[in-house]
């Protein structure tokens, strides 16, 4: 008995941490514990038949002896309504010695027809938790599912590197600064300061080489960096 009720009553938690080794998905996993505690429903039915058979044979035989008894009863009203007071005598006594089993048998059968409520009730409960896991499987699944993307967002946004962005802020940067100049390059081109330039240059190309001249140009070209 003792066995049987440990098994129903432990049947969840006897499957868990083996359950948790198993399987990483958790769609998966809840379908398996559902489909582990019918089994294991299954098992202690089976296993519960003993109980349920002791029940009845012990209904059965304490129908027999108050039968009995309610025979020997019968017998003496007859015997007493006929005028034979042996035979009356004889009958009452039977029944008074047969009053010890009936007690005894009315005995054995409360006790297995508790020990029968008791497993029928236990199963029961396991029937009702079985229902109410199917009931909330795809409860338990979506909230499964959000927190693993839950988990799964926050690893990622973990992962971004702030250094990232300042890169590409730098690059946008650089990327303005080769446009700024590259416009400022367009605008000399067509502006009339370029034949401005041009025309001075060409006046004093003939002329022969300053060495004062050739240093400031060497002091200029370091200044912005073209030396």
């Amino acid at each position: 008995m003792a066995t049987i009720f440990e098994r129903i009553s432990l049947i969840c938690k006897s499957k868990v941490n083996s359950l948790l080794d198993r399987f990483e998905d958790p769609a998966e996993l809840i379908d398996q514990t559902i489909i582990e505690a019918k089994k294991e429903y299954a098992e202690s039915i089976k296993a519960s038949s003993e109980v349920f058979t002791a029940e009845k044979k012990a209904l059965a035989d304490l129908q027999k002896v108050k039968a009995e008894k309610a025979q020997y009863e019968t017998v003496a009203e007859r015997a007493v309504a006929a005028g034979n007071d042996d035979d009356a005598r004889q009958a009452l006594t039977k029944a008074a010695e047969l009053d010890a089993s009936v007690s005894k048998a009315d005995a054995r059968y409360l006790t297995m027809r508790k020990n029968a409520d008791d497993l029928r009730r236990k199963l029961q409960e396991l029937k009702d938790g079985i229902a109410g896991m199917e009931s909330k499987a795809a409860e338990i699944k979506a909230d499964m599912a959000i927190a693993d993307a839950t988990k799964k967002t926050s690893k990622i946004s973990g992962a971004i590197n702030a250094n990232a962005f300042e890169t590409f802020d730098r690059l946008a940067e650089k990327a303005e600064k080769e446009r700024l100049s590259a416009e400022a390059m367009a605008d000399y081109e067509d502006s009339a300061m370029k034949d401005e330039d041009a025309e001075l240059l060409a006046k004093y190309a003939g002329t022969a080489g300053d060495p004062s001249v050739e240093e400031k140009l060497a002091v200029l070209k370091a200044k912005l960096g073209k030396a």
